[in-house]
């Protein structure tokens, strides 16, 4: 069952919204994540993930209603691309 989760759980703590002012993916960890609280996440770690996402084709309207999803936005910005 591990193998067969979603995307943006394999991802998670990392977190990816669209900003829809500027058109922008804008990644962040999120600090409902106890590794993430206790700075316990690791710069390679981030990267590999935000590698994992950019090898994925996720379309813009897709994102928009995953930025649209409830969150409770206790999040942390990493970084932010077009």
């Amino acid at each position: 069952m591990y193998s067969e989760r979603p995307f943006d759980c394999r991802i998670y703590p990392l977190v990816v919204y669209l900003d829809e002012k500027t058109g922008e993916k804008v990644a962040y960890l999120d600090l409902g994540c106890p590794a993430v609280r206790e700075s316990r996440i690791s710069k390679d770690l981030v990267e590999k993930l935000l590698k994992l996402y950019r090898s994925v084709n996720v379309s813009d309207e897709w994102l928009r209603r995953y930025t649209h999803a409830p969150w409770h936005n206790r999040f942390i910005e990493i970084t932010r691309w077009r």
